[in-house]
């Protein structure tokens, strides 16, 4: 049986809303170590070269990366909102490459009807400071979550005292 043929659909800069679901998008692929696969070019690799793939980034920390950054802990949320697209960008230069070639040669949006791709007349950077911000806005998102468990279990703590 063949497989299906997704539709493709060209994100533009105009879209802000596709934009953004598109960088979630990709950001999920990268943090959740479906990084591997996809090449150092970022196109997606056929099934049995994902393997090999996946065991470099393992190696060299391509695969945990950007989960490892999502979930650092910081001690007030003020740390993490202070934290900048050019801090991220400096930190996130390794796999620059293969995440601007996974949005130009596209993603599986969640619902499994479409491939996002970022039209061409998208520039680079845009896309790269794009999902910057999408890591930068995870990271505070998570921070404030795990900010507010640890007060609850205090005050739980306290109570129980």
């Amino acid at each position: 049986m063949a497989e299906k043929e997704w539709e493709r659909i060209a994100v533009k800069i105009e879209d802000i809303e596709q934009m953004i679901l598109m960088s979630d998008k990709v950001l999920d692929e990268v943090m959740m170590g479906c990084i591997s696969s996809y090449d150092e070019n970022g196109a997606p690799l056929p099934s049995e070269k994902i393997k090999e793939q996946g065991e470099k980034d393992f190696s060299n920390g391509a695969r945990k990366l950007v989960w490892d950054i999502v979930h650092e802990k910081y001690k007030i949320l003020d740390e993490v909102l202070a934290i900048t697209a050019n801090d991220l960008e400096k930190r996130l230069a390794p796999l620059k490459k293969r995440i601007l070639g996974i949005f130009r040669s596209g993603v599986l949006e969640e619902w499994y009807r479409f491939y996002y791709y970022a039209d061409d007349t998208v520039p680079d950077d845009w896309l790269f400071t794009m999902f910057l911000m999408r890591v930068r806005d995870r990271m505070i998102v998570l921070g404030a979550q795990r900010m507010h468990n640890d007060d609850e279990e205090r005050r739980a703590e306290k109570e129980d005292v």
